[in-house]
């Protein structure tokens, strides 16, 4: 058996000193530590039950309550925040479990980024796509969404069609931080 995305030797990223990452993953805090983020570390609530929505509800509550504290301390000034937790109703077939998810983040990370933060540029992407239908990553596209620096189109849905439509366009994925000016 071949791990995922194995190589003999460490990818050479770009420097991000001025980032703070809010990851829980093992594979994104070895990615964000490689690219020189400051790793925002907070205990994953622990599986208390065989319930695993419970459990990843809980994570993805922790996981936003962790991000918003450490914006609100105002230490950095770039964040790169993963929400995985929306990754595995994907896998699960579990459409109305990844809406929630989905809503859960708006409901109170966003909410608290509308209203708290001034001067707010943000972008907003996926990692990859999950549809539930095929349970398992897929090669499809996933949305792009830049908000803060007058990059102004007239889309009005976070939908990956829409994005196509908007002021970048596809973007490939490894192009993103370039193409919305947060690669320094």
């Amino acid at each position: 058996m071949v791990p995922r995305d194995a190589g003999n030797f460490l990818p050479d990223l770009p420097e991000k000193k001025d980032w703070c990452a809010v990851v829980s993953m093992p594979l994104e805090i070895g990615i964000t530590k490689l690219a020189g983020m400051k790793v925002l570390r907070f205990q994953y609530p622990e599986m208390k039950t065989n319930d695993v929505y419970n459990h990843l509800f809980g994570g993805l509550k922790k996981t936003i309550k962790e991000s918003i504290n450490v914006i609100k301390e105002k230490r950095f000034d770039k964040y790169f925040i993963h929400f995985k937790e929306t990754d595995i109703p994907g896998h699960d077939n579990k459409p109305k479990e990844k809406k929630k998810m989905i809503e859960l983040i708006d409901k109170k990370f966003f909410k608290f980024l509308r209203k708290k933060v001034e001067n707010l540029e943000l972008v907003v992407t996926g990692d990859h796509s999950s549809p539930c239908e095929l349970k398992a990553h897929s090669a499809d596209p996933v949305p792009l969404l830049h908000y803060g620096r007058g990059k102004n189109d007239d889309i009005t849905r976070f939908t990956e069609r829409m994005s196509f439509n908007g002021y970048y366009g596809k973007v490939l994925g490894k192009d993103v931080l370039q193409t919305v000016g947060f690669d320094k």
